[in-house]
């Protein structure tokens, strides 16, 4: 595990240059052979919680811990680091470093290779020298980059854009750098989503698929360029297959890069593999126990697999290490509705819309909720509400018209805003075989033919 590094100067941009610094060796010694090791985020809960090192260790199993800190005082820089044995408390490796910005690069690689060679593990050649070639050698280009993930980790609409906005200027900055395009396809990808519905899937897939295409090319060993493009191809191109083979080399390349089995045991659900996909998310969640993205996952894949007590449990957990995280409170409420609890589900739609400032997803819950219990006039008034939104210019997506209407079990209206979002290939569109929330089309073949066409045949409706 490594411990976020902390910054010894005041300020955000120190803070995101020495969480840039933690990201980048988490990268270089997760790939190492035989290593387990825990994500950024849960490292993150552990420093801010301040257990001794030896608590640590125990909650999660650890045997060894890297922590360090980073001091900038204009272009110099001090970075100060030591490699803990947990079980006997004593440093298997310390070094400091008193340098230039310039060589923030060399350091990263050196810090790594002291890592690799105090637990003496054996790296084949081929891996040393991948390791040692740094992702990019611009510092412009590297601080956007950094700024970029930092924003993207928030997962808000507008931490996305800035995002966004980062990785693409250190695309210009650095043309070569794989890791930033596929920062850029990543966040296009979660603007289209069903929990952020920023824009329609057809109008910006596109420019993701081509930033995830080109991080392949220029670093076809990265495995985070494999994993976007793996869920382009999975949420876009519905190529389930292709997005498969992509996940798996992913995974190959970096058995502990969670958001790659994250994704994967996505991928495993809605082809209807949900062993495979609890175990996938199982290992992520283990990678990443504290992130609330991931838990929020793991209850999310027992919903589909209709194990509702089990997924409740999970959200109720993720409302214990996060009570704000409106993606948990959205979650029990579509649990809640699958068990038929609608009154109890409304109460949770209620809360996240007022979390996310009336994100119109969760307008649109609490509509169907609503209406699913009865209540015909607050889901029309929700309709209205939606078609406002609408009308002053913001992209309102189809499916949340469509889950007012599933409330008001006007199946017609239903899968005509269900094409619309076929049209506008919507990734929601691979979960039709999987999600309780359309079980009550089951019967109906409008629903048969929108999964032929999504790309189940190529399971078992041919």
């Amino acid at each position: 595990m490594v411990l976020p590094f902390e910054s010894l100067n005041n300020g955000e941009e120190n803070a995101i240059f020495a969480e840039g610094m933690t990201e980048e060796v988490i990268n270089h010694i997760s790939q190492l052979p035989g290593l387990e090791v825990i994500s950024k985020t849960t490292s993150q809960y552990y420093r801010n919680s301040g257990m001794p090192v030896d608590q640590i260790g125990k909650e999660l199993k650890l045997t060894n811990l890297v922590r360090g800190s980073v001091q900038k005082s204009g272009d110099r820089l001090r970075i100060s680091v030591n490699l803990v044995d947990i079980q006997r408390q004593t440093n298997l490796w310390a070094e400091s470093y008193d340098r230039q910005m310039e060589d923030i690069f060399d350091i990263q690689n050196e810090i790594a290779e002291n890592i690799t060679d105090s637990l003496q593990i054996n790296m084949k050649m081929p891996l040393r020298e991948r390791l040692q070639r740094p992702p990019t050698t611009n510092l412009e280009a590297y601080n956007l980059y950094i700024k970029g993930r930092y924003n993207w980790n928030k997962r808000t609409p507008a931490s996305l854009q800035l995002a966004l906005d980062f990785f693409r200027e250190a695309t210009e900055k650095d043309t070569a750098y794989a890791l930033a395009y596929s920062g850029v396809a990543d966040a296009l990808s979660l603007f289209t989503s069903l929990e952020y519905g920023v824009v329609p899937a057809h109008i910006t897939m596109p420019a993701a698929q081509q930033a995830a295409q080109r991080a392949v090319a220029l670093d076809p060993y990265l495995p985070q360029a494999h994993t976007s493009l793996a869920n382009v191809l999975l949420v876009y191109e519905w190529n389930w297959p292709a997005a498969e083979k992509e996940f798996l080399r992913a995974i190959e390349l970096d058995p502990n890069y969670p958001t790659a089995r994250q994704w994967y045991a996505v991928m495993l659900m809605v082809a209807g593999r949900s062993d495979e996909a609890l175990t996938q998310i199982r290992q992520a969640q283990e990678l990443d126990p504290s992130s609330p993205v991931i838990n929020s996952e793991v209850g999310w894949q027992l919903r589909y697999a209709r194990r509702y007590d089990e997924a409740l449990a999970q959200f109720q957990e993720n409302l214990r290490m996060d009570p704000d995280f409106v993606v948990t409170q959205v979650n029990i409420g579509y649990t809640l509705a699958a068990k038929g609890e609608f009154k109890r589900a409304a109460d949770y739609f209620e809360r996240a819309r007022k979390l996310s400032g009336d994100h119109p997803l969760t307008i649109a819950s609490l509509g169907y909720a609503r209406g699913s219990a009865g209540d015909r006039r607050f889901a029309m008034e929700t309709l209205k509400a939606l078609e406002e939104i609408a009308g002053s210019g913001h992209y309102v997506h189809p499916l949340y018209f469509a889950l007012v209407y599933l409330g008001l079990h006007d199946n017609d209206q239903v899968f005509a805003y269900l094409e619309e979002a076929y049209d506008q290939r919507a990734g929601y569109m691979i979960y039709l075989e999987v999600d309780p929330l359309v079980d009550q089309l089951r019967d109906d073949p409008r629903l048969a033919e929108l999964m032929r066409k999504t790309g189940f045949k190529w399971r078992h409706l041919e």
